[in-house]
């Protein structure tokens, strides 16, 4: 065993390029909605996750930790606990 050799050069990893994507029109949001909603092949848990990364612009890292506890009725509506207050469910969700 070698000991105090350096055998390598110090290795630096390039910085991660973070770019911010345009936002997506309304136009293009509701036609992946419709592609979420109605491709059965998908597993339903990737469609419901999809659906609600598009309904309410949260990151799949916040989508991933919701539990039905998230989910409360506050009289004749449905709310998902994504912060404070809870956000409604659009009723045709609810169906």
């Amino acid at each position: 065993m070698v000991h105090g050799k350096k055998l390598t050069r110090k290795f630096v990893l390039p910085s991660a390029k973070i770019r911010q994507a345009a936002p997506l029109t309304r136009a293009r949001r509701i036609e992946l909605l419709r592609q979420v909603l109605t491709d059965a092949a998908a597993p339903m848990r990737s469609r419901i996750a999809a659906g609600l990364v598009l309904l309410y612009a949260q990151p799949v890292s916040r989508i991933v930790r919701l539990t039905v506890d998230d989910i409360v009725q506050d009289d004749d509506q449905v709310l998902i606990r994504l912060g404070d207050p809870p956000s409604p469910v659009p009723e045709s969700a609810c169906r």
